[in-house]
């Protein structure tokens, strides 16, 4: 599950080494503790990915549609979600440009779902 450094929590385990200037930060399998994300933070690591520690929110619940007659929560969980993505590249004009692109697919898909 790829996260933000500020989303790490000690305990996650490294699915991918992490490399920064040609050098290997944290090897895959590593066990995260609060020096390991301090380290990704001081190197401005934007995210890593690491396994699900299970307290993430389950994923098909997040999905579902709403019951009938009941506000889509999802919807707007899906944008905050989508912003923290993209948080790290605010100067990166593509990237501000795919996440227009996704906020309005998303706006459009919000309106069918109703």
């Amino acid at each position: 599950m790829i996260r933000t450094v500020s989303e790490l929590r000690p305990g996650q385990e490294v699915l991918r080494d992490v490399e920064a200037r040609g050098m290997v930060l944290l090897k895959k399998g590593t066990v995260l503790t609060e020096a390991h994300i301090a380290r990704l933070k001081k190197w401005d690591i934007g995210r890593i990915d690491v396994a699900s520690t299970g307290t993430e929110p389950d994923a098909a619940a997040e999905t579902a549609n709403p019951a009938a007659g009941q506000p889509d929560q999802t919807g707007s969980k899906r944008v905050q979600r989508l912003e923290t993505a993209f948080a790290p590249y605010g100067g990166d004009e593509q990237m501000q440009l795919l996440k227009t692109s996704l906020l309005q697919h998303l706006q459009a898909r919000n309106g069918h779902e109703r």
